[in-house]
């Protein structure tokens, strides 16, 4: 291999880790200040009676285990464009920002459906079938909510996306 292959992967795993980390952090810290704000009277990740119907209350209970979920998903999604968003326009970035998002929501919400099950399970019974039912209906139901978590999770989500976006601009002229 040369150094020049070596010194590209350490880059960018530098800057994986640093999208990981800031946006986990960056996300935790604004939970913590909309919960302690009341957040207009509402839960900072979603919840209303609809909301709770569709994935319980582990996203508020636990949410610091689907931010993590989220922001590893943004640091491997932002690492992978941040070249092509540094070399972009304002309309440019937004289109790759965009894309990142989806990209993000897609992959992480069978990860999100997963562990809502496994919790559940947690909460009080595991059956034979667990790891079948974590693999199916976790990933299919992750897939179906999502994006109606993120929907009612406002305004965590939009200030998510204000902030993933000066991170991501950041992480690609820095790196």
């Amino acid at each position: 291999m040369s150094n020049s292959i070596l010194i590209t992967g350490a880059i960018k795993t530098k800057q994986l880790i640093f999208y990981c980390v800031t946006s986990f952090v960056s996300g935790a810290i604004l939970y913590i200040l909309l919960e302690r704000t009341d957040n207009f009277g509402l839960a900072p990740l979603g919840g209303d009676i609809f909301f709770t119907w569709i994935c319980g209350s582990y996203p508020n209970d636990y949410p610091f285990y689907y931010i993590f979920i989220v922001s590893v998903f943004y640091a491997l999604f932002a690492a992978l464009f941040s070249n092509k968003f540094a070399k972009s326009n304002i309309a440019g970035q937004t289109g790759w920002l965009s894309l990142i998002i989806l990209f993000t929501i897609l992959a992480s919400s069978p990860f999100g459906g997963i562990l809502t099950y496994y919790l559940d399970m947690r909460r009080g019974y595991f059956p034979d079938t667990w790891v079948y039912i974590l693999l199916t209906k976790g990933i299919f139901e992750g897939l179906f909510s999502g994006w109606i978590v993120i929907a009612f999770a406002f305004p965590y989500n939009l200030l998510c996306v204000i902030g993933g976006y000066f991170l991501t601009k950041i992480g690609s002229k820095c790196f």
